[in-house]
């Protein structure tokens, strides 16, 4: 199970100094595990490697888009600083920013387009 957990879902990946972002990870690797060993005992007709295999992708696309928007935080989080203000304080701002809103709508659909291209949810 341990082998599985590391190869596959990336247990022991986080890099992150906070204690209890360990742990949100560790659980996360262990809850996802839980879950793909329940489908396959109502299922039985793949094994642990098959279901695995088929799930990788959109393990990938979800790890991706963690990624991204650890990113996206860390940017608001910085300029928030620079400016003075609180992330929750910029993001109110942007919604109340017509212009604003509407490019992030535009990337939206574009990451929408994209998703239908490709296959990827996130």
């Amino acid at each position: 199970m341990n082998k599985e957990t590391k190869q596959y879902l990336g247990l022991g990946g986080y890099q992150g100094c906070d204690f209890n972002g360990q742990i949100a990870d560790a659980t996360l690797c262990y809850l996802t595990y839980t879950v793909m060993t329940l489908e396959k005992r109502f299922t039985e007709y793949q094994t642990k490697g098959e279901l695995f295999s088929d799930m990788e992708d959109d393990l990938m696309a979800l790890t991706l888009w963690k990624r991204v928007l650890a990113y996206i935080e860390r940017i608001l989080r910085i300029l928030g600083e620079t400016l003075g203000l609180m992330p929750q304080h910029l993001m109110a701002t942007i919604r109340g920013n017509d212009k604003e809103l509407s490019k992030i709508l535009v990337m939206a659909e574009a990451l929408e387009k994209w998703d239908e291209v490709y296959g990827h949810t996130a």
